[in-house]
């Protein structure tokens, strides 16, 4: 049944229309989906590539970074010099960027060293830095009293190393004082030039054992073999060297040392002899 207000009456009672009231429309619930955001690999391959260049940069700049020092330092040329002595006047150090250090200065030292004529540096791209030097090179091992000392063609006196041996004559007649460190005198100016000429000439240099400047007679060597006193004179050494030269080939050789004490070369186109 059905009541309203016109059928407030309750003795007017009449039937009405049953009304079924509609029911509400449920709400349907939308299933909620779970939403992912959007991914653009795009960006994705942009960014990992600045992370791959950005790393390789990274590890580049270490790496350089890394090799663009000092590691170590060598030696290259010495024979009378020690090594270390070399490093030491070097004073070149480690673990520092090359730009960082004073080469020329250190080349500049180092020369001081009485062996070495001249040296130069080259720096590796492992960091390894290379000396290299060029030492001077002996004429003769010059004997002045209880002194010995190597001498090279520009008056240098060069000391002795112990374990260092240069195979040159023995040099008689030439003094320098003990603090004395070049020669220049005539006389050894002299001797210098005898043994370049006698340099040039092989046979020469194997023949003669010791050699002398004297006032009289200029330059006097003593022949290895039996020591035959040979006169060279204050010239033309040139001349009286291969003079020398040609009379062993034809006629020492041929005759024997023994046979010979003494012959004189200071003569142009003759040689005198004195035999035994």
């Amino acid at each position: 049944m059905y009541w309203n207000s016109k059928h407030s009456d309750q003795n007017n009672v009449s039937m009405g229309r049953r009304i079924t009231p509609k029911e509400e429309p449920t709400e349907k619930r939308a299933s909620k989906k779970l939403r992912l955001p959007s991914f653009d690999f795009k960006k994705f391959g942009t960014l990992v590539a600045v992370l791959v260049i950005l790393g390789g940069a990274i590890t580049l700049g270490y790496f350089y970074q890394s090799q663009n020092v000092i590691r170590s330092v060598e030696v290259i040329g010495n024979y009378f010099t020690e090594t270390s002595e070399v490093i030491t006047k070097g004073n070149i150090p480690l673990n520092v960027s090359p730009d960082s250090v004073r080469f020329l200065s250190a080349l500049t030292s180092i020369e001081t060293l009485p062996y070495i004529r001249e040296a130069s540096i080259r720096v590796g791209q492992t960091g390894r830095v290379a000396i290299s030097v060029t030492e001077r090179e002996p004429i003769g091992m010059f004997i002045n009293g209880s002194r010995k000392a190597y001498i090279d063609a520009d008056g240098v006196v060069l000391p002795i190393r112990h374990g260092r041996a240069a195979d040159v004559p023995l040099v008689y007649g030439i003094s320098w004082s003990a603090r004395q460190d070049t020669v220049s005198s005539r006389a050894f100016i002299q001797i210098r030039d005898f043994l370049t000429e006698v340099q040039r000439m092989p046979l020469a240099s194997a023949t003669l054992s010791e050699i002398a400047w004297t006032t009289d007679e200029g330059i006097v060597a003593l022949s290895h073999e039996n020591g035959i006193r040979l006169v060279f004179g204050n010239d033309r050494f040139s001349d009286s060297i291969r003079n020398w030269d040609l009379f062993y080939k034809q006629v020492v050789t041929t005759r024997g040392p023994e046979n010979f004490t003494s012959i004189d070369l200071r003569y142009n186109g003759q040689i005198v002899t004195r035999e035994s």
